[in-house]
């Protein structure tokens, strides 16, 4: 909603930032406003936070912070956390959120460098063709369906 995400410097109205983020988020695919018109890269940088954190969950993220500001889980969530994941100590989960992440990024990191590769001559210059490349490679990934063209990749 802040006016530096929108092309026209006015912000998202609430209820187009709510559906974006929403459908970033739950991988509906689904936008009121056109993301690549509509969005500064500011604003596309969100929707593709949002989009990540869907992929990556709100239980592994939800994990991760509580290593990551050095908290321990309370011993009742631990054990729900081990069962869920087949996890059986601290370690494990710690391991477990690294190891999917790590996962995560790098298989997106291929997409984006694949996509670089395809789309190097559709772009003017090459740092706007890696954001194209990385939004899409991250959309992809996460089966959130949104595009930064309005025809999706149909082109493509």
């Amino acid at each position: 909603m802040l006016p530096i995400a929108t092309r026209d410097g006015q912000g998202a109205a609430w209820r187009d930032a709510l559906f974006t983020m929403t459908s970033a988020a739950c991988i509906s695919g689904l936008t009121t406003v056109s993301v690549g018109q509509h969005y500064t890269g500011f604003g596309q940088g969100v929707i593709l936070l949002g989009m990540q954190a869907g992929a990556l969950g709100i239980m592994v993220l939800s994990a991760m912070f509580a290593f990551l500001v050095g908290g321990r889980l309370p011993l009742r969530r631990q054990a729900q956390l081990e069962q869920m994941l087949d996890v059986g100590t601290s370690q494990g989960l710690r391991e477990l959120v690294i190891g999917v992440t790590g996962i995560t990024l790098a298989v997106e990191a291929l997409g984006a460098v694949a996509l670089f590769a395809v789309w190097h001559d559709a772009f003017p210059h090459w740092g706007e063709c890696a954001w194209w490349s990385l939004f899409h490679a991250v959309s992809a990934f996460c089966n959130a369906g949104l595009s930064l063209w309005d025809n999706s990749l149909h082109a493509w």
